[in-house]
């Protein structure tokens, strides 16, 4: 969902598995809408995501990661 005040959203993600320091992390893109696509994803493999928001008062953190198998 839209976060309100949002400026803009940056969008990272990582591959095969759950990272567990910052280092996984690959960004993705930055957009001014809540939502983003990714394309040229390997089928059968792992992908996790998440998002922070920009706003006028900071950057938010980044939400729990989501899990996506590709079929």
């Amino acid at each position: 969902k839209a976060v309100k005040g949002a400026g803009s959203y940056i969008w990272k993600m990582a591959k095969g598995a759950l990272p567990t320091d910052e280092s996984g992390w690959t960004t993705i893109g930055f957009t001014t809408q809540s939502s983003n696509e990714v394309t040229g994803l390997d089928v059968t493999t792992k992908y996790y995501f998440r998002v922070a928001v920009v706003t006028n008062t900071g950057t938010t953190d980044f939400t729990a990661a989501v899990m996506k198998v590709v079929e």
